[in-house]
């Protein structure tokens, strides 16, 4: 049913002599952000190399953001700042040289300055280990029947304790804060997939049409496959050895769908880089090079479709919430007379008319869910579905 989430699996690693020697732990946070960790005990404070066929103790620094005003973090809860780092105790499942199978027994530390634990995990077993091949479809079954239920009852409680730390301390959302250190961002839903393909269109676009000599090499974030490019401006293409190389990575694909925003190109790079940090430039100070400021593109259209869509973009426009708030958050006036956007123009003008529409419907569809669904794709699609639905009645009602 989707409710699923695995915050930290553990790969044993042993030698040629079949002695525990190290572990890899696989991080997993609520925004489907992943870390792996190599842990030696070679390298931990209390490792002792000589017990690691009973017992690894390491330890390695925290990775993954957990909420957009707290950077670092492991996956333990989404609701405190958790810079640190973590320490494992594990004990080895397969017993001494691997002779036969043992007891599962790993207990997990959230350590700070602070000389207490903040936050302590343990995974154990307390009956023999089952080998799964001699296990019958009946049993099996039977687990299942067991187990099924504890997905969704820990979604649904955290979903609780969102609604409660959320009035307590006037937060409005969770957001993706987008990945940090060697962490890989989410996965891209369908919208932000079809963005995505706009986004790098226009992106060489702009480099393409840019004055200055310009070698840019573009990362994409949570799409797949995610295909680097390196594009190069007219000037550097005539002379590539005077281009100044530019890197701009995407860190979330949450970037996508808060680009299409913003009526400026300069204010929506400016501030998704130094406010939102959804992406990242090697080297800020040729950002004014590559999106100039221009007047705002016509409003020319070949069929009403397009001048329909486009007019209601254009009306639905504002600037999107700052990270923490979702859009029906109050905030202060913008008295700004948003317009058509220089990609809007670039759709309008450039691409097909496969893309031009899933441009439309995608653009359409964020703005609206911002004034009906509270900013979510899910609710709007749930909304939808029952207006079909309520529509159908009627219709079979009549």
């Amino acid at each position: 049913m989707g409710f699923q989430c695995q915050p930290m699996s553990i790969w044993y690693l042993y030698s040629a002599e079949k002695r525990l020697i190290a572990l890899i732990t696989e991080v997993n946070n609520v925004f489907q952000q992943q870390r792996l960790c190599f842990l030696d005990p070679r390298y931990g404070d209390v490792g002792d190399r000589g017990r690691a066929d009973r017992v690894l103790d390491a330890r390695a620094s925290t990775g993954l953001p957990q909420r957009g005003f707290a950077r670092q973090g492991p996956d333990t809860t989404p609701f405190e700042s958790q810079a640190g780092a973590y320490r494992l105790v594990a004990s080895n499942p397969l017993s001494p040289n691997m002779e036969g199978l043992g007891l599962i027994d790993n207990t997990i530390r959230l350590i700070s300055s602070s000389p207490n634990a903040k936050h302590v995990d343990r995974i154990f077993s307390n009956h023999e280990p089952i080998d799964i091949s001699g296990v019958s479809f009946l049993k099996k079954l039977g687990l299942l029947l067991r187990w099924w239920w504890t997905e969704l009852i820990a979604f649904l409680q955290v979903q609780e304790s969102v609604a409660a730390v959320s009035g307590v301390q006037k937060s409005q959302d969770w957001h993706d804060p987008g990945a940090s250190g060697d962490s890989t961002c989410r996965n891209g839903t369908r919208e932000e997939h079809e963005l995505e393909l706009v986004f790098r269109n226009y992106l060489r676009y702009l480099v393409k049409q840019s004055p200055s000599s310009l070698r840019v090499r573009y990362v994409p974030g949570g799409v797949y496959p995610a295909l680097n490019e390196q594009i190069l401006s007219g000037v550097a293409e005539r002379g590539p050895e005077t281009a100044e190389n530019l890197e701009f990575k995407v860190l979330t694909p949450t970037f996508y769908s808060r680009f299409v925003y913003y009526a400026h190109d300069f204010e929506a790079m400016f501030c998704e880089l130094n406010e939102s940090r959804t992406i990242w430039l090697s080297n800020p100070r040729l950002l004014p090079k590559l999106v100039l400021k221009k007047p705002a593109p016509p409003l020319i259209t070949e069929s009403y479709l397009d001048y329909s869509c486009f007019s209601a973009i254009k009306k639905l426009r504002k600037r999107p919430p700052a990270p923490g708030q979702v859009a029906a958050a109050q905030a202060p006036r913008d008295i700004r007379d948003f317009r058509l956007s220089s990609m809007d123009g670039y759709v309008l003008s450039n691409e097909g008319t496969i893309i031009r529409r899933r441009y439309e419907r995608n653009v359409l569809k964020l703005f609206i869910a911002d004034r009906v669904a509270w900013g979510s794709m899910r609710i709007l699609r749930l909304e939808t579905l029952l207006l079909r639905l309520l529509i159908a009645s009627m219709f079979v009602l009549l």
